[in-house]
């Protein structure tokens, strides 16, 4: 592929690495790749051979490289701009993983963990190796698929590596690599496997403080000292005991030293079959929605047993530990004639509990309080649809002829947006013309203006259902501008066969309320805070 230095031209840096810094370009919806040495034509090769082998399946999970060139006397090479909420880094620290993805929970986790294992194997089956693999190189994209970047850097098997290469360096070398021979080693998929092993720990283990680099430390996780009984380190709140059999023995097989000696390092299909199992046997906690955990845990749901144990440090939303009763163990349950079936409660003390000891711990939510909780949501939810209602109602009535003070213009605005986007038969343009030509969304990322990323919205997601919160639309318009602020929190859901995906953000909208119409001249949006949308959560919608 050829490119014309003349015509491309930088806007700004994004990203600055170990030895390349990546730019936006004006009017193109790529990325350059500028090295900070040149003439290195041992690499250019190496890159040009990748983007000859591309094929279909692995250019949907990687943001493959387009071409290598010379630009201001440095090596350069195009790469595709992927529009991306977030990395697989921020789910490991609980503050971003809560801030960022307040509903996701440990089964959302695995899910994550198991797509990974995917993109490792569209690599593999190729004859190519990730080499160096690392949750801050691997996005998430608007619609939570994962794509690997740095593509660049891949290697085919077997393939020896120039020190002076961008791809010699590796987060996570496995122990037959010895320090000081990296470099020089001839990669292969087993050592991409050892590697793939230790994210997915990162990820299934929640990982906040990798302590565990040394391989000895990291393989004695699997061999008894992660019970109920004892954490082999205090950072780690999952146990071995919490996954299910086949995923054990894959960490054990990949921790093994003498595995490469004996038998290989279990592979990426392997990885996503065993994660894919454990995500489909995982069951919802009675008390608390955001917990997941293996349904056949005889002692019911391990992140309450936590919450007791450690106030404060709940690794998914919801309700602080702190405030919930304590509650039977399994075997106090059963003295006291508890069912099996019913939800499972996890143990709240460490020896034995007799059956008075139980009776009293017992939850005091009988089900005439859970029927009257529930009702009163109802109730709640009600009246606030009731309200969003009327005032749509009133919004409308004041919107035909777009006339009305400022705060009201810029409400008809965004109520007719609301009705766009959700109508069922709808169509973008509907949405669009709320637009004004030059409105650039979602910091100033071109593939998200009103005219491309709503299309897209619309033929990915047929069904849409996007809810403002009640009481949380505020509009502020300044006397001396021509503008007016309009912020909603929302709960959106869309869908498709085969395929849902929901979220609570808040839109921070600008209306241009002296062009005739009124109209939507920016638009940002963020993650609502934790809680923000449970008025309107559980009640249904066009998705459901």
């Amino acid at each position: 592929m050829v490119f014309d230095n003349e015509q491309l031209k930088l806007r700004e840096r994004v990203s600055a690495g170990r030895q390349s810094d990546l730019y936006s370009l004006e009017n193109d919806d790529t990325l350059l790749k500028m090295y900070r040495t040149s003439g290195n034509q041992t690499r250019l090769d190496r890159i040009n051979r990748l983007i000859s082998s591309g094929s279909s399946r692995l250019r949907a999970r990687c943001a493959w490289p387009a071409g290598t060139f010379t630009f201001h006397d440095r090596d350069a090479v195009i790469v595709p701009f992927v529009a991306h909420q977030s990395t697989l880094a921020h789910l490991i620290p609980r503050a971003k993983r809560q801030a960022s993805f307040p509903n996701l929970d440990w089964r959302g986790m695995m899910r994550f963990a198991e797509q990974l294992a995917q993109c490792v194997a569209a690599v593999h089956a190729e004859n190519m190796l990730v080499g160096d693999l690392d949750l801050h190189n691997v996005l998430i994209s608007m619609d939570n698929e994962l794509i690997l970047t740095r593509c660049d850097s891949f290697l085919l098997e077997g393939e020896a590596i120039d020190p002076a290469d961008s791809a010699a360096a590796l987060q996570w070398p496995p122990p037959e690599l010895k320090t000081g021979q990296v470099e020089s080693t001839a990669r292969t998929i087993d050592h991409d496997n050892f590697t793939l092993a230790r994210l997915i720990f990162e990820l299934v283990f929640l990982n906040d403080e990798p302590t565990q680099k040394d391989v000895g430390d990291w393989a004695a996780l699997f061999n008894g000292e992660l019970s109920r009984g004892g954490r082999a380190h205090p950072t780690l709140h999952v146990t071995a005991n919490m996954l299910s059999p086949g995923l054990v023995a894959c960490f054990r097989q990949a921790t093994d030293p003498s595995s490469t000696r004996s038998t290989p390092r279990p592979d990426a299909e392997r990885w996503s079959r065993e994660l894919a199992a454990m995500a489909s046997s995982m069951r919802t906690c009675a008390v608390e929605k955001t917990h997941t955990y293996r349904s056949d845990m005889a002692s019911g749901c391990p992140w309450c047993e936590l919450a007791l144990e450690a106030p404060g440090s709940a690794e998914f939303s919801g309700p602080q530990a702190s405030s919930r009763p304590a509650r039977p163990s399994a075997e106090a349950a059963a003295h006291t004639g508890a069912t099996g079936n019913a939800a499972p409660m996890p143990s709240a003390q460490r020896g034995h509990t007799t059956g008075n000891q139980a009776s009293s711990q017992r939850p005091p939510i009988p089900a005439q309080a859970r029927k009257n909780r529930l009702f009163i949501a109802f109730v709640v939810a009600a009246a606030g649809a009731l309200a969003v209602i009327v005032l749509r109602s009133s919004q409308h009535a004041s919107a035909g002829s777009d006339a009305g003070t400022p705060d009201q213009r810029a409400d008809a605005v965004i109520s007719r947006w609301f009705d766009a986007i959700n109508a069922p038969q709808g169509h973008p343009d509907d949405v669009i013309k709320l637009y004004a030509a030059s409105a650039v969304t979602y910091r100033g990322q071109r593939n998200s203006q009103p005219n491309v990323f709503f299309p897209y919205l619309f033929n990915r997601w047929p069904e849409r259902d996007y809810k403002p919160v009640p009481s949380t639309q505020t509009t502020t318009c300044d006397p001396q501008s021509p503008t007016c602020a309009v912020s909603v929190t929302v709960l959106f859901r869309v869908a498709r066969p085969g395929a849902t995906n929901h979220g609570c953000v808040t839109y921070q909208f600008t209306v241009n309320v002296a062009s005739q119409p009124a109209l939507i001249s920016d638009e940002n949006s963020s993650p609502a805070a934790p809680g923000a949308c449970d008025a309107l959560d559980g009640s249904s919608g066009a998705s459901q």
